[in-house]
């Protein structure tokens, strides 16, 4: 049994390269052909895939019930500042590359809906200045 075994492996290991046909090596075009292909195949594997992430609703954009973003304005080209509602407080934040800083807290609330905030934030945060000095 072993020695037909030993017989069969060797037979199989050795034909393999007689009965194969003559092969030739891909052509410069046949590959760039097949690499444009595999790429294309991967680009609609990820579109597709990003599409049903966002049919689905699987990715759910980050909002908290406590913390409420006001409003923002652009002092310089990397420098903000953020008007945040935390509880009943307001706070004034100073964004820039360097980090965040607390500018002011207010205990009574200065802006009291989206709508206004966009409006008349600019506004207010003038006239607190303004006070200030």
């Amino acid at each position: 049994m072993r020695r037909r075994s030993f017989f069969y492996l060797m037979c199989c290991t050795y034909s393999s390269g007689i009965w194969a046909a003559p092969t030739t090596p891909p052509t410069a075009w046949g590959m760039l052909i097949q690499v444009i292909l595999a790429l294309t195949v991967v680009l609609l594997v990820i579109f597709a895939a990003a599409w049903v992430v966002k049919r689905t609703g699987a990715i759910k954009p980050m909002t908290s019930p406590v913390i409420k973003n006001l409003a923002v304005m652009s002092v310089g080209s990397k420098e903000r500042l953020v008007l945040v509602q935390i509880g009943d407080k307001q706070i004034l934040l100073g964004i820039s590359p360097a980090g965040m800083n607390t500018i002011h807290v207010f205990d009574q609330p200065i802006v009291t809906t989206k709508q206004e905030a966009n409006n008349d934030f600019s506004k207010r945060l003038m006239e607190m200045i303004k006070q200030r000095h």
